[in-house]
C-alpha cells in the first residue's frame, strides 16, 4: 500500500483509535461524531486487512498488528506536527506540562532538581510525576511521557520485549550505595565489617516485594547472608522505620544527604557498588525546544546535587 493511496485524515483517526482504544474518545479528539469515526474504522480496516481493534468486555483492545502499528503512526505524527506548526521561540514563563517516569530512589533528587533548576524560571510549568511501569516505553513513543529517569542497573528489570534501543539514553551522573540509620543507632559511629553488617536488623526498598537487593551479590560472593526484617516500596517508608534506630537499610547516599538528618551513613569497612543514573526519552523529542530546555536543567541540576553528596 502507498502513501498516496490513503488519505492522511484516516491516519490522524487512525492514532486516536489505537491511542485511545475507543470510538467515543477518538471521535471527541478529532471532533467529529461518533458515527463518522465508526466509517472512518471500517474503512480503515478495509485499508490495513485487519481489525486493528476487536471487542474485550465492555471495551476494546488492540490486535497484534495495531500494537505493532502505534509506535510508528506516533512517530509520524510527531514530525507531521512538526511540520505544520512550527516551533516559535520557546517561553519557559508560558504556561506548560512536563511528565517523568522516575524510580523511587531518584525521585527525590528529581524533585529537588525541579524546585532549584526549573521553577524558578518556568513559575508555571506544571510537573507531572509517575513510576515506571510496563506501558512506560508506550507512553513515550506515543509522547504522553516526556521522559525517564532511573538507575541504569533497573533496565536489567524491562520486560524482556523492551527495545531500550528506540529511544535516547543519556548518562546524568553517577551515585553510590551507603549504610544508612536513624541519628542514633548504636553502631552509627562504628567502622562496620561485612560480617558485623549481616547480624544487623535491614530494612530493603523493594517496589515488588521480591528479588534480591544490591547488596546480596556481595554477601553470596563471601558466603554470608542477612535477615530482611522489612520489604517497603519506597525511601519514604525507609526512612521512617530507621527512626526507630534499631534496622539499617542499603540506600543511594543521595537518599542520606535529602533526608535532612534523619538518616545518617554508617562507616563500613566493605565498599559497596556505584550506579550511574540515566535518563531517557524518544528521538522525536530531541529537538523540541521545550522538551530540550527541561531535560537539561535536571540533568545539570541532579549531577550537580549527586556531586555535593559525594
Amino acid at each position: 500500500m502507498k502513501l498516496e493511496n490513503i488519505d492522511l485524515n484516516l491516519l490522524l483517526s487512525l492514532y486516536w483509535l489505537l491511542e485511545d482504544e475507543s470510538v467515543t474518545a477518538a471521535a471527541e479528539r478529532r471532533r467529529v461524531t461518533q458515527p463518522a469515526m465508526s466509517r472512518s474504522l471500517r474503512e480503515l480496516r478495509n485499508v490495513f486487512q485487519d481489525e486493528l481493534l476487536v471487542r474485550a468486555g465492555r471495551g476494546m483492545v488492540k490486535t497484534q498488528f495495531a500494537e505493532s502499528l502505534l509506535p510508528k503512526l506516533a512517530d509520524a505524527i510527531l514530525r507531521l506536527r512538526e511540520v505544520t506548526e512550527p516551533q516559535g521561540p520557546f517561553d519557559p514563563k508560558a504556561p506548560f506540562s512536563y511528565s517523568i517516569a522516575c524510580s523511587d530512589v531518584v525521585t527525590s533528587l528529581v524533585l529537588r532538581t525541579w524546585q532549584k533548576n526549573v521553577s524558578p524560571d518556568a513559575p508555571f510549568a506544571d510537573l507531572i510525576m509517575q513510576t515506571p511501569s510496563i506501558e512506560t516505553p508506550q507512553s513515550l513513543t506515543s509522547h504522553q511521557l516526556d521522559l525517564v529517569i532511573m538507575p541504569e542497573v533497573a533496565l536489567s528489570n524491562l520486560p524482556a520485549h523492551t527495545k531500550t534501543e528506540e529511544f535516547v539514553q543519556k548518562s546524568i551522573c553517577e551515585d553510590r550505595f551507603v549504610v544508612a540509620s536513624g541519628p542514633n543507632h548504636p553502631n552509627k559511629d562504628k567502622r562496620l565489617s561485612l560480617k558485623a553488617f549481616t547480624k544487623l536488623n535491614h530494612v530493603l526498598i523493594s517496589p515488588t516485594g521480591s528479588g534480591p537487593g544490591v547488596t546480596e551479590v556481595l554477601l553470596e560472593s563471601k558466603g554470608l547472608s542477612r535477615r530482611i526484617a522489612y520489604r517497603v516500596p519506597s525511601t519514604a517508608h525507609v526512612i521512617d522505620l530507621l527512626q526507630d534506630d534499631i534496622h539499617v537499610a542499603v540506600v543511594p547516599r543521595s537518599i542520606v544527604t535529602l533526608a535532612g538528618g534523619a538518616l545518617v551513613p554508617i562507616p563500613t569497612k566493605f565498599s559497596l557498588p556505584n550506579y550511574r543514573i540515566i535518563m531517557a526519552w524518544h528521538p522525536g523529542r530531541t529537538q523540541n525546544m521545550r522538551h530540550r530546555w527541561v531535560r537539561d536543567r535536571i540533568a545539570n541540576g541532579v549531577e550537580s546535587l549527586a556531586v555535593k553528596q559525594q
